[in-house]
């Protein structure tokens, strides 16, 4: 077995591990690291099949310890919700499930992606940011952008499987019924 975080197509020089068990605990991973698993089987003691094709998996999350941490779904080239965050609570509209990522440069802020919560029932949506260690004395600052002047985003934290609020933010309406020239800055404590 082999388990790598970089694709081998020359498995002469690659360090592999003999493994006589089924269910086998991989240790000393990096967090958030996609990783290659490669097998093949000892036929006897001269001989052995070919490697397998690649399967994959991404290693747990860890807490963020440096800090500033940034992030912006402009970096995005896909529609995709960032790794390590999580979608803690669902809403759904006529469109879609929400909260969730779309490659749509009208709304987008700066480049072609952009984050989008939206209800059309008025349930709660919750996205948590990655897990960060320290957070006491830190601050959140994003842009965003509304169509509603009755819009409050609930800025808080998750201990456990729970969300504790902390600071409501009144988000500033769009002009022009559209998203986009519509960004405001805001900061939670």
């Amino acid at each position: 077995m082999i388990v790598s975080d970089s694709v081998i197509t020359d498995f002469s020089n690659a360090s592999s591990s003999v493994v006589s068990d089924t269910f086998y605990t991989v240790n000393n991973l990096s967090g958030n690291t996609l990783y290659y698993v490669y097998v093949r089987a000892l036929c006897d003691a001269s001989s052995s099949s070919v490697w397998t094709a690649a399967t994959s998996f991404r290693s747990a999350c860890v807490g963020y310890t440096s800090i500033p941490y940034s992030t912006g779904f402009e970096d995005l080239s896909t529609a995709s919700i960032p790794n390590c965050w999580q979608q803690v609570a669902l809403g759904s509209s006529s469109a879609s499930t929400f909260p969730a990522a779309y490659v749509y440069s009208t709304n987008a802020r700066t480049g072609n992606v952009y984050f989008e919560m939206e209800s059309s029932s008025g349930e709660t949506e919750i996205i948590a940011l990655p897990a960060m260690e320290n957070i006491n004395n830190l601050m959140l600052t994003f842009y965003a952008s509304c169509m509603n002047t009755n819009f409050v985003l609930e800025a808080g934290v998750m201990e456990g499987s729970s969300f504790v609020p902390l600071q409501p933010v009144q988000l500033t309406a769009g002009s022009g019924g559209n998203w986009s020239g519509s960004y405001y800055p805001y900061t939670v404590y």
